[in-house]
């Protein structure tokens, strides 16, 4: 064995790599029996919220299959049931979205119909609704709340305003203005209210007098009639200078009953906490729709030394490599990735050195165990998505390609344009491949080679291996659920 050469260890060991792997893969495959000899049906229902890839599909609390696809057809959510061979439904079966818990995971379970025919590959399962579920009540309890907190900031916002402020103070003192002159008003005007009930008065008196005064001769009777007349008229006089006044707008009560600018003014406001509402919602609603995934990941470097002369030894055999990352996913065709990566290297930098007594000038690498960064932008299109930013602290590209419902995914990733691949620096870019296979939910293993365009110039292969774990917005909400609460 010691005869062997170095090649022939490393292929060895890759071939090993790959057979543990699909030997790990065909022996954890989750889906019902590890069949591959089942059929498709497809259902239609009105949103897929809580349901995705690898759903699970129930009868009487049996998985008899799970869900491979989901596609949007005429404004409803189309899902692709694969079922187990041994699975027989007549076609009047159907199927319904159920929650299996109060964090809004979704199941879909079939109840079998009692038709002779059976459902065959590619038929439509019927669906129906299951009814309002606690994911549904828990949506509106959201919407209520996020209502009451933005009509909430709304009013503190326009009462903090200082506009408003002074047009309530105003609203309030002319309110005290108007209570003071109608005191006023009474007050002053009190004798000749006083005078016009009396003139009333006298008036019914008078006629009183005139129908009981049988004795009284007519031009009495007439002169009696004429003073009430006079009376009567002195009275209109009063009461039509009172309303003159208020018509003409004269005092607070005029101004309010005359000006319709208060009016319009109240109007303007209204409408303009509409309009705050509706800008404070349509905000709420973009930010509750983005997800969040974090992962980790530790790789493992095996390297071949060089067999040129160019540089001494392989810099990162034997060591370790550990990235912790963050996605955040405004829409499932795209994303941001974050990462903070702890990389053998380190980070690395130039600086201009000049010798006066000789005249010269050179550049020179410095090289610090600082933590490298990356921040890229993803964009998918089906099965491939493409990545574009920093990786590493340096200028980069990437694609990723996904396989076996997202659980195999093939990387490749092209950066260190800046400087070139370590340790020769020689604008020779870094290219890295990969491929990572999810034989369980939330963890992956991975492998691949590193540093390949370099490595191949000067015999210098280099490959690594290596395992993770990632979260996403509901896996956290389930770890706090299962968390004990403080009494």
């Amino acid at each position: 064995m010691q005869s062997w050469s170095n090649e022939f260890k490393v292929g060895l060991l890759a071939i090993f790599a790959g057979l543990f792997t699909a030997l790990f893969i065909l022996g954890t495959d989750d889906r019902p029996d590890g069949a591959m000899d089942g059929y498709v049906l497809y259902a239609e229902v009105p949103t897929a919220e809580g349901v995705r890839v690898t759903t699970q599909v129930l009868i009487a609390g049996v998985s008899v299959g799970s869900i491979r696809g989901i596609e949007l057809q005429g404004g409803q959510a189309r899902l692709a049931l694969e079922m187990t061979g041994d699975v027989e439904l007549p076609t009047d079966s159907f199927a319904e979205l159920r929650s299996s818990g109060v964090l809004g995971d979704k199941l879909v379970v079939v109840t079998p119909g009692v038709e002779q025919t059976l459902l065959v590959d590619g038929d439509t399962l019927k669906t129906r609704p299951y009814g309002m579920d606690f994911q549904h009540l828990q949506g509106q309890l959201e919407v209520i709340t996020e209502d009451v907190q933005a009509i909430t900031a709304a009013l503190r916002t326009y009462l903090e305003d200082e506009g408003v402020k002074s047009s309530l103070d105003a609203t309030v003192k002319n309110l005290e203005q108007l209570s003071n002159e109608v005191r006023e008003l009474s007050t002053g005007n009190k004798a000749e209210i006083n005078a016009i009930a009396r003139n009333l008065r006298e008036v019914s008196e008078s006629l009183n007098t005139i129908v009981n005064a049988t004795g009284t001769t007519v031009e009495q009777q007439a002169a009696a009639i004429a003073d009430a007349t006079e009376k009567l008229n002195r009275s209109m006089d009063d009461i039509n200078s009172i309303t003159g006044k208020i018509d003409g707008g004269t005092g607070t009560l005029g101004v309010l009953l005359n000006d319709d600018g208060p009016v319009r003014q109240v109007e303007d406001t209204l409408s303009e906490m509409n309009t705050t509402l509706r800008e404070v919602n349509t905000v709420v609603s973009s930010v509750s729709q983005l997800r969040t995934e974090i992962y980790y990941d530790g790789s493992y470097f095996i390297g071949q030394q060089p067999d040129s002369a160019a540089f001494a030894e392989n810099p990162v055999h034997g060591k370790s490599r550990n990235v912790l990352g963050m996605q955040i996913m405004p829409r499932e065709d795209y994303w941001y990735v974050f990462e903070f990566a702890q990389h053998p290297l380190g980070s690395f930098d130039f600086r201009q050195v000049e010798s006066p007594d000789l005249g010269t000038r050179y550049t020179e690498y410095v090289r610090t165990q600082q933590v490298r960064f990356s921040f890229q932008f993803a964009r998918r299109y089906d099965h491939v998505a493409l990545r574009l930013g920093v990786k590493h602290s340096s200028g980069g590209v990437g694609a990723d390609a996904y396989l076996w419902q997202d659980r195999v995914k093939l990387t490749a990733d092209l950066y260190d344009f800046t400087y070139g691949s370590y340790p020769l620096l020689d604008g020779t870019p870094n290219l890295e491949l990969g491929l990572r296979v999810e034989p369980y939910p939330h963890v992956f293993v991975q492998g691949g080679m590193y540093n390949v365009l370099l490595g191949a110039r000067h015999g210098m292969n280099t490959g690594y291996v290596g395992a993770g774990i990632h979260f996403n917005d509901d896996d956290f909400k389930w770890i706090l659920a299962t968390l004990p609460s403080v009494p």
